[in-house]
């Protein structure tokens, strides 16, 4: 819905021009507002504006738009060289935010300074520096990786494939049937609509399905030590979702026992909690809540 370049920074006099037809716009929607987030200028279809900025002002543009196909551009006239930022960039920095086209883009973020990152259509390859990242895929089946720092990843609409790797994170699929890896660290993993598969990995995670019928992966390799650090189920709903075990592992193999929070699923030979299905007690839980690996 919107179209955003976040806080584009202006280190000299500059002149931004908005250009070219605005199709499908009302008059209040499209906007240009400084940092401080005062607005300056709400241009019409088919009009011209032109905004002078000081040292140190930053530029931010929001607003719904159409199809992309007819807002061409922003040009940015700095030293008496003009600068293109066309709609449809790829792989351009701007202040550690990025914005993808309507293609199959591969985006890099910053590798020290935290990144907001937009992949908009097609089917993007997005992958977070070392801080703390915004990663938000959009449409297309996009696949996001957050790497180190504790990272914020959105998959948006269509199947998508979410890996916080490194850090606590906090990834959402939304819509479609997305895969949700948390990866290292206690990471929080919400499928949202559609039929979802999620894996904690390592740390204590948090795992909602959302509405569908989802897929919630306890594999001995991550399982813990104790009821305190072990996965947590949020929202299992039986006759719809189910618990993937590890390969060689049978509903037979495990000790399902009464906590507070519900039932905690711990693997009867090596004494491993693979993980708590909250509000739950033993007796609702049966082999065909389970997937065999």
């Amino acid at each position: 819905m919107a179209t955003n370049i976040g806080g584009l920074p202006v280190r000299e006099d500059v002149i931004v021009t908005i250009a070219g037809t605005v199709a499908g716009f009302r008059e209040d929607e499209f906007l240009l507002q400084d940092s401080t987030g005062q607005i300056w200028v709400e241009p019409n279809a088919g009009s011209w504006n032109s905004l002078n900025l000081n040292i140190g002002d930053q530029v931010t543009v929001v607003g719904d738009r159409d199809d992309l196909e007819d807002f061409d551009a922003i040009s940015i006239t700095r030293s008496n060289s003009p600068v293109t930022l066309p709609f449809s960039w790829e792989n351009q920095n701007l202040n550690s935010g990025q914005q993808g086209t309507l293609e199959h883009d591969l985006i890099f973020g910053d590798e020290i300074n935290p990144n907001t990152i937009n992949g908009n259509d097609g089917n993007d390859n997005i992958f977070g520096g070392e801080n703390n990242d915004i990663i938000s895929g959009n449409r297309g089946k996009d696949l996001l990786t957050g790497n180190s720092g504790n990272d914020i990843l959105f998959g948006g609409k269509d199947d998508d494939t979410l890996t916080g790797n490194r850090g606590q994170d906090m990834l959402f699929g939304n819509l479609g049937n997305d895969i949700l890896f948390g990866g290292k660290d206690s990471d929080f993993l919400d499928g949202g609509e559609g039929n979802d598969i999620l894996s904690g990995d390592m740390g204590q995670d948090f795992l909602t399905g959302g509405p569908g019928n989802d897929i919630f992966v306890l594999s001995t390799a991550t399982a813990a030590a104790d009821f305190q650090t072990a996965d947590r189920i949020l929202d299992f709903e039986s006759g719809l979702d189910r618990i993937q075990l590890t390969p060689g592992l049978t509903f037979a193999d495990l000790s399902l026992e009464a906590m507070e929070l519900g039932t905690a699923i711990r693997v009867t030979q090596s004494n491993q909690v693979l993980g708590i299905v909250d509000n739950f007690n033993p007796g609702m839980l049966s082999t065909n809540n389970f997937l065999l690996g």
